[in-house]
């Protein structure tokens, strides 16, 4: 309960958080004590690549997360039918369990219902494979230009750190750590959530600009290599932790 994680908080001689979104919505729970604090994000190895996926000829877009309503997938299959009225050869690869897609109801529609309810061609070209294994996505990750983050809110995760690290052009929801760490039309094009027109609108870009595309992936690339390598996050958590012994030490 609420007591119990400000015991522990109030206990803690210092506080490490992923992203300042998470310290924030913390700090509006609970009173945290005035201890040293610190955010450190998630660290990723990125492996040499042989080519950046953002520079594939064929702009394929890919989608990892649950078909739910929280990661957006009512706003992927929505956007993705209207890019499909502009570009019927665009493809879409969505990869993630079905946990169903809440509707203003309360009921739920499982993938199977949801893609019954697109047009013909949308839904021809929308190819749903569920869950995944780590290496099946990285696999994937190569073949697909461009990735689409959809959450209505997100932590700092890995499925945007490895789009980065593949060199992947991103199209993303503006919440959370994806906000933190992307910058639209930088490394990114960031859509408000739930906004279906704006994201159709982004893919489209992408899809008729392979220059901005291949930037976009470029940027991401050098962006996690630099920001989010293990050794420099291992260094980080390394000085602020000596940083509080030295303090309990004085």
């Amino acid at each position: 309960d609420v007591y119990k994680r400000q015991t522990g908080f109030r206990a803690a001689a210092g506080i490490i958080a992923p992203s300042r979104n998470v310290l924030a919505s913390v700090e509006g729970v609970i009173s945290l004590p005035d201890t040293p604090k610190i955010v450190l994000p998630n660290s990723l190895a990125c492996a040499p690549l042989d080519v950046l996926a953002s520079t594939l000829p064929e702009r394929r877009i890919l989608f990892v997360g649950r078909a739910d309503y929280l990661k957006g997938a009512d706003t992927v299959l929505d956007a993705f039918a209207r890019l499909s009225e502009t570009h019927p050869g665009a493809t879409l690869t969505f990869v993630g369990p079905d946990r169903g897609i809440e509707q203003p109801d309360g009921s739920k529609l499982s993938m199977s219902q949801a893609l019954a309810k697109l047009p013909d061609q949308a839904r021809a070209n929308i190819h749903y494979t569920g869950p995944l294994s780590r290496e099946e996505v990285a696999s994937l990750r190569t073949t697909h230009a461009i990735a689409l983050i959809a959450s209505r809110y997100e932590n700092l995760n890995y499925t945007l750190l490895e789009a980065m690290a593949a060199g992947q052009s991103i199209v993303s929801t503006a919440v959370g750590g994806p906000a933190e760490v992307l910058t639209d039309g930088k490394t990114a094009l960031m859509v408000p959530p739930g906004d279906a027109g704006q994201m159709a609108t982004a893919l489209q870009r992408l899809l008729e600009d392979p220059a901005l595309t291949q930037h976009l992936g470029e940027a991401a690339r050098t962006q996690v290599e630099r920001d989010f390598s293990p050794r420099m996050v291992a260094t980080q958590t390394a000085d602020f932790i000596e940083g509080i012994l030295n303090t309990l030490r004085a």
